[in-house]
């Protein structure tokens, strides 16, 4: 059963979950909610062409997410996205981060944005490490299409 699956069996509805080219939009959508988010304008403080280097990142992000734990929707309209991670389910390789996009990423949004990017990724996972312990299911991201926030 997935992460998603536990989790909404009460409510009698089951998430969508994103793969293939639904990624795409699940990006865009994440690109709108995510240009202005302080951890972003950290790793890019560059305004002028945050939103294309931003969508490469969570690209990048989404694809992991697909390999390492689950992405998810309310519906195939891709209203808003959620990534789960698993912690007894960490399949991270060298392959599996070449097939997610690691490779490309330094030339597509330059090594300062990387490097914080990379700094950012260390610091979560000494976090992760510091403060949960055993199996967990963890949100790492959730994003709603800002066009239906109200």
């Amino acid at each position: 059963m997935g992460v998603c699956s536990i989790a909404c069996t009460e409510a009698k509805t089951m998430p969508y979950r994103v793969h293939g080219a639904d990624l795409e939009k699940a990006t865009n959508v994440l690109t709108l909610t995510m240009t202005n988010y302080p951890v972003f304008t950290y790793v890019m403080p560059k305004s002028t062409d945050r939103k294309e280097r931003l969508h490469h990142v969570l690209r990048f992000i989404l694809n992991v997410g697909s390999y390492e734990g689950e992405v998810v929707a309310p519906s195939e309209d891709i209203e808003a996205i959620a990534i789960w991670l698993r912690s007894d389910d960490r399949r991270r390789s060298p392959r599996q981060a070449l097939l997610s996009g690691f490779a490309a990423l330094p030339l597509r949004v330059g090594m300062p944005t990387m490097n914080r990017l990379l700094r950012l990724a260390k610091s979560k996972q000494t976090q992760r490490t510091k403060i949960l312990a055993g199996r967990y299911c963890l949100l790492d991201m959730l994003g709603v299409d800002p066009r239906l926030q109200s």
